[in-house]
């Protein structure tokens, strides 16, 4: 027997109907901004033409098949999609349409038995347009719309029949289902527009961990159909009424003239206290009223909407008339909606607000820990994301600064406990007396650079340890400048100031400058000293081979060669380093220029004190 194949199906398709929306959402759709759906046609025959037609908001297809060997099931899959809409937005008479956002279709492994085959599909998706508001929970602040979404089931058996479930769906909108012929068969029977606003997004979707349970109701009478139509859009505004579980709408016996369409819920029908029925959303109870009200003469009567005119024509039949009701102009629905954007933009001020001043004290602090500032920490305040994300920060920064800490102790605690065996090495070379001259002084050399590398590797160790200055005095610095010039045999020239700092490290900047100009130029070697307003420049600048410009920044990197340096010269690498790390802490900073004629000059700007 040849292999049978059966395909089956069942579509939902979500859309918004009239007075589904509550609170300040509604009011764009009363203002004619957006619109509310007309409902779905009884039968389905071409989903597309519905989507492009903007006639709903997604549409989830579920359809597969089975293959059958004699009596087996052999083989089984998913063939349908979800669909998505559109969001249609009126400004005067221009209209924008922003596609939606369609989510990943969510397609079950098929549960395969012996005589049938499961298939649950999820569709869903969202508005293309944000909705900024504030939230009862995690995150507190939701950008992005809250998510709509429906989970059908499909079971088709090894006969070829098949059936069909509404496993779950969001709580808005609202949800009909078509079976494998395309005609109505089921309708969700609630809507819940504040629930769904307020939580249906993030794990609280089948995205994430959740999905909601679907109350089904039966579906209405054409005629049903027919007239609700006619209530909700033939005429005057009708009244919305909201009951609460358990109240009546309308007794047996008693008398009245209204007629209720029931929009959302399952009413429970009881005739002489037996329940006898359930209905839901489009269907239509209450007293129909003869119309003209019984009256047997022209005149006035009360209506929905304001008062009508009747008039008894000479055929027998009424004239009925209701002056035409005043609707808003273009400039007055701009005028309200510019009154909504301000009302908005006022309620949510304040909570936007606190979360980016916030995210600025965030971002002050990641730039200060960059900058080196060690310290630099921010405050938790709350409990959400942001809290989150501040609290990761201090703990890395902790983490960083306890690094940092340990790698200059250890620094610093191994180049003094250098010193010890140099001095030893210093003691061998004086016994040694005079057999080897040579070799002693080669190795007194080698000796006396790796005592100025250990000097400055302290030094710039307590640099980096110590906040502040250790001490502050007035130094006259065109003499150091002549002090340590006279050392090295370069020209000095300028005036006498004076700056507040620590004569030490300022007598090393001003030495480590002129021993460079000393070992890497070539002389002459000038060091000036002038004042430029409340800002002290001391120049070092010899006629050497200089430095080249892409250089001249990373040059006071430690242990930075640069590339015009013969391999044999000798440095410690530190030196550049110090200066700048020296005029730092007094408050300035040093540069690298090029000389007109040849060679170099380090300019060092100070704060005149």
């Amino acid at each position: 027997m040849a292999t049978q194949r059966f395909e089956s199906s069942v579509t939902a398709v979500s859309w918004i109907p009239s007075e589904a929306i509550s609170g300040p959402s509604k009011i764009p759709f009363e203002l004619g901004v957006t619109h509310y759906d007309e409902p779905p046609p009884d039968r389905i025959d071409d989903l597309e033409q519905l989507r492009t037609s903007d006639r709903f908001r997604e549409a989830n297809e579920l359809r597969a098949f089975i293959d059958v060997d004699d009596g087996r099931i052999v083989g089984s899959g998913h063939l349908g999609q979800g669909h998505i809409g559109a969001t249609t937005v009126r400004v005067g008479p221009a209209a924008l349409r922003f596609p939606a956002v369609h989510l990943p279709d969510i397609q079950a492994e098929p549960e395969v038995g012996t005589s049938s085959v499961r298939f649950v599909q999820t569709v869903g998706g969202r508005m293309g347009l944000p909705t900024p508001r504030p939230v009862p929970h995690k995150p507190f602040v939701q950008f992005w719309p809250s998510i709509a979404w429906t989970t059908l089931a499909l079971t088709i058996n090894a006969d070829g029949s098949s059936s069909h479930e509404l496993v779950g769906a969001s709580p808005f909108p609202r949800h009909w289902i078509y079976d494998n012929e395309g005609n109505l068969v089921e309708k969700s029977g609630t809507i819940d527009f504040g629930k769904w606003f307020n939580h249906a997004f993030g794990d609280r979707t089948p995205w994430g961990e959740q999905d909601s349970p679907a109350v089904v109701a039966a579906v209405e009478s054409a005629l049903e159909r027919s007239l609700s139509r006619a209530i909700m859009h033939g005429g005057a505004k009708p009244t919305v009424k909201n009951i609460t579980e358990g109240q009546a709408l309308v007794e047996q016996g008693q008398s009245g003239t209204d007629v209720y369409l029931i929009l959302d819920g399952i009413f429970v029908v009881e005739v002489d206290g037996n329940e006898v029925a359930e209905i839901g959303p489009g269907a239509v109870v209450g007293e129909r009223l003869p119309f003209p009200g019984g009256r047997g003469q022209s005149g006035w009567m009360p209506a929905r909407g304001g008062p009508v005119g009747i008039l008894r024509l000479p055929d027998g039949r009424w004239l009925v008339a209701r002056q035409k009701q005043r609707r808003l102009g273009h400039a007055s629905i701009f005028v309200i909606l510019a009154l909504l954007a301000v009302a908005v933009a006022i309620g949510a001020f304040p909570v936007v607000r606190r979360l980016t001043r916030r995210l600025e004290r965030l971002r002050l602090g990641v730039e200060g820990l960059g900058a080196g500032d060690l310290h630099a920490r921010v405050s938790v305040e709350g409990r959400d994301e942001v809290a989150a994300l501040a609290t990761s920060f201090n703990r890395a920064a902790d983490r960083i600064e306890a690094l940092v800490g340990a790698q200059r102790t250890l620094l610093a605690s191994a180049s003094h406990e250098l010193r010890s065996p140099l001095a030893r090495i210093r003691v061998a070379l004086e016994l040694m007396g005079a057999e080897r001259p040579d070799l002693r002084d080669r190795v007194a050399r080698d000796i006396a650079e790796l005592d100025e590398l250990i000097g400055e590797l302290l030094l710039a160790s307590r640099l980096q340890t110590v906040e502040e200055l250790d001490r502050r005095e007035d130094v006259d610095l065109l003499g150091l400048v002549a002090e340590e010039a006279a050392r090295h045999s370069a020209d000095v020239s300028g005036e006498a100031v004076t700056v507040r700092g620590d004569g030490r490290l300022l007598r090393r900047l001003v030495r480590n400058l002129l021993e460079n100009a000393a070992r890497h130029g070539a002389p002459p070697v000038e060091a000036t000293v002038s004042a430029v307003g409340d800002r002290v420049h001391v120049r070092v600048c010899d006629r050497g081979p200089g430095v080249p410009e892409a250089e001249r920044e990373k040059i006071f990197a430690p242990f930075y060669r640069p590339s015009s340096r013969a391999p044999a010269d000798i440095g410690s690498g530190l030196g550049l380093a110090l200066v700048r790390e020296i005029a730092r802490r007094h408050g300035g900073a040093v540069r690298c220029e090029g000389r007109d004629g040849g060679g170099t000059c380090f300019v060092v700007e100070l704060p005149r004190g």
